[in-house]
């Protein structure tokens, strides 16, 4: 679903990014929380994978 909106809006990428600075905020607080960095693993997956739509398109 989400992959969907990238041929249309791209501000879901820039959205993308401000979520996983704001978790990297986050865990420089508390490193303990292993379901934050499970997020930021896939927020940065998906920002990827729109960086790469881009330039394919």
């Amino acid at each position: 679903m989400i992959f969907s909106l990238y041929k249309n809006n791209y501000l879901v990428d820039y959205l993308l990014l401000v979520v996983m600075l704001i978790i990297i905020f986050y865990e420089d607080i508390s490193q303990r929380n292993l379901l934050f960095k499970m997020i930021l693993l896939t927020e940065r997956c998906c920002f990827m994978n729109a960086l790469n739509y881009k330039k394919n398109n």
